[in-house]
Order: structure tokens, then sequence, then C-alpha cells
């Protein structure tokens, strides 16, 4: 996996190039009138000391600190998609990152070498650069492809064993513990916050909870589908003590009453990853029944004996059995007919939840 950095991305868009762009999806007369009279007749100047500059027009670069920036940025590059690489690769504002996936090492290299060269050609068209020295790439393989090693650092791109992006810690094992420390560290400077309000009403501390504590668990459980026992673990006894200082209780009070409450909603850690499963799953077979690519294909069986019931997909290696697209079906066909028969996304969510509540015996 390659993430590529640009320099200066959001002070080097040229406008010319980007009211083309936006005339050519449709974006014209008035409502391009008005993005130009947003870009263009800047003026700005250097202020040092007691002296100031002479004042020279802004031709590049979109104003930064409102919501248009990577809105623009997003349309100025919206055409990278139709880049024939041999690679699977998605962007976010100005980070883009490309997967390349071979069991070849030679056949590996060429895609890397071409997607590479495709890239830098796109970029520098549009008035963009790529920052080899900010660039990095990460190998998700015990074996290290020796060739595509001295390829990337000959061209001064760094070799991490971690990486992160939008947010999500990846190490080269894919076994998220760097990503489960990350959000440990959140979750304990919150909570001794919320030790230090624990004399406020349970309202307020819920409040707390739910807004930064219970955010971070719920917002990162699909991640948390690789991580281990032992980090799972560390998890659930700060959400644990986090919930007997918002109850009021005992250190060393059971938190089983909590979870079971079903007015609360609060699910332990293991209930909200495989929650966050579930949705994905049925999500999936909604999705593909309406022809979705982007979601990853989930059949039904519809032989009169396992109707309803998720195909599960054969997986030869280890890190697929791990993965979603394995476990989301098994876990699908564990539910209760009525609730797998449910199509409303939502209806299916809140049984779930309940179903889970349900079965709770300790925490």
């Amino acid at each position: 996996m390659i993430l590529i950095d640009i320099k200066a991305a959001l002070d080097s868009i040229e406008h010319h190039l980007l009211c083309s762009k936006l005339e050519k999806i449709g974006i014209r007369r008035k409502a391009l009138d008005v993005i130009e009279s947003y870009l263009r007749g800047r003026r700005q100047a250097v202020y040092y000391g007691n002296v100031i500059s002479k004042t020279k027009e802004v031709v590049r670069g979109v104003p930064q600190g409102s919501c248009l920036d990577p809105i623009l940025f997003n349309l100025m590059i919206h055409d990278i998609q139709y880049l024939k690489i041999d690679a699977t690769y998605s962007c976010f504002a100005d980070d883009l990152v490309i997967v390349f996936r071979h069991e070849n090492e030679e056949n590996l290299l060429e895609s890397i070498k071409e997607g590479i060269a495709q890239i830098q050609d796109y970029y520098t068209k549009n008035g963009l650069e790529i920052n080899m020295q900010k660039s990095e790439y990460i190998i998700f393989n015990n074996k290290h492809p020796s060739t595509v090693i001295h390829f990337l650092d000959d061209i001064n791109m760094k070799h991490e064993t971690k990486v992160k992006y939008l947010g999500a810690v990846l190490d080269n094992k894919l076994n998220m513990s760097h990503h489960t420390m990350h959000i440990k560290d959140k979750i304990e400077g919150s909570l001794n916050a919320l030790r230090l309000i624990r004399s406020k009403s349970t309202s307020l501390l819920l409040t707390f909870y739910f807004s930064f504590i219970h955010s971070h668990l719920q917002g990162n459980a699909f991640l948390l589908i690789r991580a281990s026992t032992e980090n799972v673990k560390e998890l659930q006894i700060l959400q644990n003590s986090a919930l007997k200082i918002v109850y009021k209780l005992d250190r060393l009070h059971s938190t089983i009453d909590i979870y079971k409450n079903v007015a609360t909603g609060i699910l332990p850690i293991v209930g909200l990853i495989y929650l966050s499963i579930l949705i994905m799953t049925k999500n999936a077979i909604i999705s593909n029944r309406l022809g979705n690519i982007n979601l990853p294909s989930i059949e039904l069986w519809k032989e009169r004996r396992s109707e309803g019931m998720a195909k599960i997909p054969t997986a030869k290696k280890n890190i697929l059995r791990n993965d979603m697209i394995c476990i989301g079906p098994k876990l699908y066909n564990q539910m209760p007919k009525s609730i797998r028969d449910i199509e409303d996304l939502n209806r299916f969510k809140r049984m779930v939840k309940l179903f889970f509540l349900e079965k709770l015996t300790y925490y």
C-alpha cells in the first residue's frame, strides 16, 4: 500500500484548470461565475517587521478554511478514477492511497512502476507534484519483495511498518494492535476527565460518556475485528471503568446490569464489533440486490433448507478467515430467522442489539 503526499496540494490548484474541469462536468453560467469570483481577484502581501511588500494577485490555490476547499480539490482530481492502473485506489481530498496486489513479485514491481508513472504524469498535467520524501509505503506480507523495496527506496519513498490513514493506524501484520493502543490512549484521556466531574449528575456523565468514550468504541468497532483478545479486553476494562463512574458504582461492582439494561442500549465492545459486522453484512446483502458494486459480494442460499442464509466463502489463508467477508456470513447465519428476514436496516440494527443484550451473561 502506497500513501501519496502532494506538495502544497490546496495551494497548487491552478484556477483556469479547475474552472475548465468544472465546466466539463456541467457547472456553467452563474454557478461557475460564483466559483470564479470566489477564486479570482484575491491579492496577497508579505508583512515582516514594520515593512509590507507590494500586493500580488493570487493565481493558484483555493482559499483555505472553508468547507469548499476539499470539495473543490475533489472536483479538480475527480477524473483520476479513469486512470487504468492495475491496483485498487481511493481518494479523500488530497489523500491518495494505492493498494497493489500480486502473487508474483515481478508482476507486482511492473504494476507499481506503471501505476506511479501514470499518477505522476496525471498530477504534472494538473499542476500538482508528488512529494516523494513525505510519501510512504507499507507491505502487508510476511515476505518482503526485495525488488519492490529497492525500487521504492530509490525514488525516496519511506518504508514504514505502520501508517496512519484517515484516523486508522494500520500495521504490516494487520492485527490492529497499534490502532487499539491509539484508541486506548484517547479513551484514557477522556476517562481521567470523567473522574474529575464524577460528582455531577448521571445524565450529564452519560452525555460525556457517549460523546468522548463510546463514540471512539463504536466508531472503531469494525476495525477491531482483527484485534487480539488481549487488546479488546484492555478496551473493555476502560469501558467498564467509565460506566461505573457514570452510574456511581463501586470499583468491584459488576457491570452486567448496565449492559443488560435495554433502556441504556449500551453494548460491551465484543457486542459493538459483532453489531458492526452484521450491519455491514446486511447492508452488503441489500446492496447486492440493488447492484451496488462498492460493497463486498454476499449471496444468500435459495435452496429450501438453507433459504435466507448467507453463503460462506472458502478462505485458504488465515488472514482471510478473520476477514469480514468470512466472519460476516457466519455471524449472520447464527441470527434467528425472524431477524435475518428484516429488510429495513435500522430495524435490523435495533433487533440485533436487543438480541445481544438479552444474551449477555457476564461483563
